[in-house]
């Protein structure tokens, strides 16, 4: 290949690698300045690196818990809507169909019957007010409540009706109200006025003593109770507030414990806010029909789909502007996340726009790329490292996306020794002079070993999640810190069976 030759995923492969050969920069440090090209003039920029340390990391899963909660209540308002919606109409339907209840009032004035001189008032005024207090127990004694029952001719029993009959003082005054509820305004009315009939009558016998014709203390009807016209309860509007306040307090109670005990990541978002110190580069949606076929690039699948693998390539392309990125890592954190489809189509976007990749499948444990593009496996990958064959002799292209590929090859038993070895660094050195790119698929982070190996000589790493609610927060953090702790150098995250607008990405279609 000739020094200086400018490849096509951005910048100048030859210029850097010559770098490279000059200053050696230890894997996980910064980065040299980058040369950024703006027409004819050149600037130099220092890049800080991307790599993530362990302590923050581990500090963000400790803080993480705010940021979740805030976003749960932002992406859950519309559950929360609908709850205290609910609680509303519920609470006005149970208002509507309880039975009214209707309360009437009477009066009482409790006075001293005498009084000679101001001093004899002041004393009889505190002497009422005391006997009020007295009196209000009295209003629902057993035998005053007997004797309205008896009146009214009433089918109940004395306790039953006291339920329906309350007597409180008014501050400050010698006066006492008396209230009967019933469903039948006018029996309220009616049981209002015979109960302060007849507490009448028992506080005259109580208050004369033996052999007196006389009582001190004088009680009046004040206002006599009248058949109330509108019912005291239930109360639409209030029941209807309280239903509403409730169910909006209930159901913000369970988002709140749902982003405490739920551990899973369910969202694009939910990964950015988890990870926000390593840029998330797509969000590939769920699509069951060909989301793994290599063959949506080129138009025969689902628009969302194709398009998420482009913005893929064209943020690689910035992210490596200056070209010095030659192979890309591409992992996940456990097992059924889509790696081997996201290193697949992207491989498939970037030959689709001119550049020459080579794809590579490094899970040597559970291969799967020969049959994505409909291969030959049994020659590959372990042929190379264990020498028996070059990589030319084992690279196919496949025909229908014209991706260079490097299968797995025949099963090894010692996959991980392989890997870490270093003929694979020697051909990843080769390969990084015949090809732009090359990406390689390995195993998830926390399965295998193997593939933190590769992590350590790759130049970057793209770490693919599940956003569905299949994996939990701590095992990313968990990937991250591991992969960070070898010196791996974290290019992105890419979010897989993502919730997509479809509508509104369909929109843009034309």
């Amino acid at each position: 290949m000739r020094a200086g030759r400018r490849s096509r995923v951005g910048g100048t492969l030859g210029d850097v690698r010559d770098e490279r050969a000059v200053q050696t920069v230890p894997k996980g440090s910064a980065r040299a300045p980058r040369q950024v090209v703006i027409g004819k003039r050149a600037r130099r920029m220092t890049a800080p690196a991307q790599t993530v340390v362990p302590h923050a990391v581990r500090a963000e899963e400790r803080t993480h818990g705010d940021h979740h909660l805030v976003r749960e209540l932002r992406t859950r308002w519309r559950f929360i809507a609908l709850v205290t919606l609910v609680a509303l109409l519920l609470g006005v339907a149970a208002s509507l169909l309880l039975p009214k209840q209707y309360d009437a009032e009477t009066q009482l004035l409790v006075s001293v019957s005498s009084a000679d001189d101001a001093v004899a008032l002041s004393q009889g005024s505190d002497f009422s007010e005391q006997r009020v207090q007295t009196y209000m127990s009295v209003a629902t004694s057993r035998p005053v409540m007997e004797k309205v029952i008896e009146d009214l001719g009433l089918h109940t029993t004395p306790n039953e009706l006291a339920e329906k009959v309350t007597a409180e003082a008014v501050p400050e005054t010698v006066l006492l109200t008396i209230t009967a509820r019933d469903t039948d305004p006018d029996l309220a009315a009616e049981i209002a006025n015979s109960t302060a009939e007849n507490l009448m009558a028992e506080i005259g016998s109580l208050e004369k003593g033996d052999g007196e014709n006389s009582t001190p203390v004088r009680t009046v009807v004040v206002e006599n109770a009248i058949a109330p016209t509108t019912a005291s309860s239930p109360s639409v509007l209030r029941n209807g507030l309280l239903a509403m306040i409730g169910g909006c307090a209930l159901a913000i109670m369970y988002v709140y414990l749902r982003s405490i005990l739920d551990t899973k990541v369910r969202s694009a978002d939910a990964l950015a806010e988890g990870t926000p110190q390593i840029p998330m580069l797509a969000r590939i949606p769920r699509d069951p029909g060909r989301a793994s076929d290599p063959a949506v690039i080129s138009g025969h699948g689902a628009f969302t789909t194709s398009e998420a693998y482009r913005m893929l390539r064209t943020r690689l392309r910035y992210a490596n502007i200056d070209g010095s990125v030659s192979s890309i890592m591409v992992t996940s954190v456990a097992e059924g996340e889509g790696k081997s489809s996201v290193a697949s189509l992207l491989a498939a976007a970037l030959a689709d726009s001119g550049v020459n990749v080579l794809l590579i499948d490094a899970d040597l444990r559970r291969p799967s790329i020969a049959e994505k593009f409909g291969l030959e496996g049994d020659a590959g990958l372990t042929a190379v490292l264990t020498r028996q064959a070059s990589f030319r002799d084992v690279v196919q292209e496949s025909p229908t996306t014209g991706v260079q590929v490097m299968t797995a090859g025949v099963e090894s038993p010692n996959p991980a020794e392989l890997l870490e070895s270093q003929t694979m660094r020697d051909l990843l050195s080769e390969l990084s002079e015949e090809y732009d790119l090359v990406i390689i698929d390995t195993p998830p982070v926390m399965a295998t070993a193997d593939t933190l190996s590769v992590a350590a000589v790759a130049d970057e790493v793209l770490l693919v999640v599940r956003t569905d609610g299949k994996v939990t927060r701590r095992a990313v953090l968990r990937a991250v810190d591991s992969l960070t702790f070898v010196g791996a150098r974290l290019l992105g995250t890419v979010a897989t069976f993502s919730k997509v607008d479809r509508s509104q990405a369909s929109s843009y279609y034309y």
